[in-house]
């Protein structure tokens, strides 16, 4: 496995300065280097933002108690943009291969800043096309919200959602209910994606909300952007027509379950669901034994065992996260001295020939 290091150093370069990534070469992902690591240091109390260019992979970001906060994993992704909050410690971006694909490509760099994609048109509705932009409003009451997100046929669109400091969770879901990638709460206020033609559901929940907060939602072509797209996109003839497939879901079959933020019940404890409700499946474990699902405060893991599928759930995204089982808890038997034997002549003697 290859080990790539990086750390985001800001700069301070003047804003009318362009803004230059610092990129690496493209990795080729193939049976000889199938994963990489990319490690990604803040320097404290600064912001920046990662950004990965790819064709045929599948992501990974976990934080340094390696609990997940962002995965993705679809063909028509083609690469993200995540801004990192100040002081949440290193992260971990494991990239690797989509199932069933010998070859994919990867770079990555390094920005002071989120690519701007700036909108032409302010558009007052939820649905949102290249040049155009939007507000989300969140607040206690309501803390989740949602655009749909309309790339043209034979385009490649950027999709940017931006909430500077606030805590929220996100859902990238396409047109049938599938996820494409999610973030958790806590580690990322912005989040660029590069996608290709059809219509996705972006959602976005806060967490801790004390006040109302603003969700800004832009998006734009890649060209006009000056995106690069790392392979071809996939065109209608490739992808399977997911408009009256049903999404693949999941049912809690028990009482109650636990919401893991890894596959295995060595991870930690995120919430819990309860009997028959139902979650979105975004991917599954290797082992196929535990799955990654969507919540109202982000994504989560259910072990396979306590739930029922339904819909559409082939060919779901594999995620190589580690399986991790709690240790057994370990019990220790100590053994009790024997009472002191009794002398003759002691009281309890004298005491029995009392009685008698």
């Amino acid at each position: 496995m290859r080990r790539l290091m990086l750390l985001l150093m800001l700069l301070g370069i003047a804003a009318a300065v362009p803004v230059a990534a610092q990129d690496t070469n493209v990795i080729t992902l193939d049976d000889t280097t199938p994963t990489i690591d990319i490690i990604v240091t803040l320097p404290d109390n600064t912001t920046g933002t990662v950004a990965l260019n790819f064709s045929g992979a599948a992501v990974t970001m976990t934080d340094a108690a390696d609990h997940i906060v962002f995965l993705a994993g679809d063909s028509r992704l083609h690469g993200f943009q995540l801004n990192i909050l100040p002081n949440t410690g290193s992260h971990t971006l494991k990239v690797e291969r989509l199932p069933g694909v010998t070859q994919a490509q990867v770079s990555v760099a390094t920005l002071a800043d989120p690519t701007p994609v700036n909108p032409a048109v302010l558009v007052s509705n939820q649905r949102v096309s290249p040049n155009e932009g939007t507000s989300l409003t969140l607040d206690p009451a309501n803390p989740r919200n949602g655009a749909v997100i309309h790339i043209p046929q034979d385009t490649v669109g950027v999709m940017a959602a931006e909430f500077p400091e606030l805590s929220a969770a996100s859902q990238l879901v396409d047109a049938s209910g599938r996820v494409l990638a999610a973030s958790t709460s806590g580690h990322i206020d912005g989040i660029t994606y590069l996608l290709d033609a059809g219509d996705y559901l972006l959602i976005i929940g806060g967490s801790g909300l004390t006040d109302p907060a603003t969700v800004a939602v832009s998006v734009a072509t890649a060209a006009d952007s000056n995106f690069t797209v790392l392979g071809a996109p996939v065109t209608p003839a490739t992808v399977a027509d997911t408009s009256s497939v049903a999404p693949c879901l999941a049912t809690v079959s028990v009482s109650s379950i636990n919401l893991r933020s890894g596959p295995g019940t060595g991870y930690s404890v995120l919430g819990y669901g309860l009997r028959n409700e139902v979650f979105p499946v975004g991917g599954r474990n290797p082992e196929n034994s535990w799955a990654v699902v969507g919540t109202a405060s982000g994504s989560a893991w259910v072990s396979l065992a306590e739930m029922t599928l339904s819909g559409a759930c082939d060919g779901l995204a594999v995620y190589n996260i580690p399986y991790r089982d709690a240790q057994s808890a370990q019990l220790a038997a100590a053994p009790q001295p024997s009472p002191p034997a009794q002398q003759p002549g002691s009281h309890d003697d004298e005491q029995g020939e009392h009685d008698d």
